[in-house]
C-alpha cells in the first residue's frame, strides 16, 4: 500500500513536520528491506541451466541409483549413502557410493529418503547440487538421459557383507575323545545288557 505523506497542520512547527517525514521514509525504508530479505534465497540459487541434456555433457559421471542412508560431516556437509544401479557415464569405483552434497542448504538436493531411484550427476569426487542436475528418477527424465548417453551398463549388485566368525575367548577346543566318550559309553552298556539277557534265557 502507498505511503501519503501527511500534511503540515497550520502552525505546524517546521521541526514536527521534518520528524513526520522522517519517520515515513524510516518505515518505508525497513519494508523495502524486508522485501529484499525475503527475495534473495530464492534468487541465490538461480541455475545457469536447466536442460538436462547439457547437464549430463557437464557432469563427470551420471547414474542412477537407490539411496541407503544419510548423514551429515562434521564440516555439516550431507552425505547419501547409494547403491548405484545403471552407469551412463564416467567410471565408478564400486556400486557402493558416497554422494557428497557440496552445495549446500540453499541449493542444496534436499532430502532423499531411504529407498528411493534417483538420477545422480556429479563430479569424479562424487559431489553433487541442485544446479548439477541431481534429481529424483522421472521416467522423462530417464528417456532424455538414454537418448543423449546410451542405454547405458547396468552395474551388479554389491556383496552382500560376509559373515564374520568370532572366537570365545578362554574357551579350549574340545577335542575328538572327549566328544565320542558318551556315546561309546551307552554302546558298552547295551553290549553289557544284551549279554545278561541272553544268559538268563539259557537258564
Amino acid at each position: 500500500m502507498p505511503y501519503a505523506a501527511p500534511r503540515p497542520r497550520r502552525g505546524a512547527h517546521p521541526r514536527e513536520w521534518s520528524r513526520a517525514v522522517l519517520t515515513l521514509l524510516l518505515t518505508a525504508l525497513l519494508a523495502g528491506g524486508g522485501i529484499l530479505a525475503t527475495a534473495t534465497p530464492a534468487q541465490a540459487c538461480t541455475c545457469q541451466t536447466s536442460d538436462l541434456r547439457k547437464l549430463t555433457k557437464q557432469a563427470d559421471v551420471v547414474y542412477t541409483g537407490v539411496v541407503q542412508s544419510s548423514s551429515t560431516t562434521d564440516e555439516g556437509q550431507r552425505q547419501f549413502q547409494v547403491v548405484a544401479q545403471r552407469l551412463f557415464k564416467g567410471d565408478l569405483a564400486s556400486a557402493r557410493v558416497t554422494v557428497t552434497d557440496a552445495i549446500g542448504a540453499g541449493c542444496g538436493i534436499g532430502e532423499p529418503e531411504e529407498g528411493e531411484r534417483w538420477l545422480f550427476l556429479t563430479t569424479t569426487a562424487n559431489a553433487t547440487g541442485l544446479c548439477s542436475g541431481t534429481r529424483p528418477l522421472k521416467q522423462r527424465d530417464l528417456v532424455k538421459v538414454q537418448r543423449s548417453l546410451g542405454v547405458g551398463e547396468r552395474l551388479p549388485a554389491p556383496d552382500p557383507a560376509k559373515a564374520v566368525r568370532t572366537k570365545v575367548e578362554g574357551a579350549a577346543p574340545v577335542d575328538f575323545a572327549r566328544l565320542a566318550a558318551p556315546g561309546a559309553a551307552a554302546i558298552l552298556l547295551g553290549l553289557l545288557g544284551l549279554a545278561v539277557v541272553g544268559r538268563l534265557n539259557r537258564h
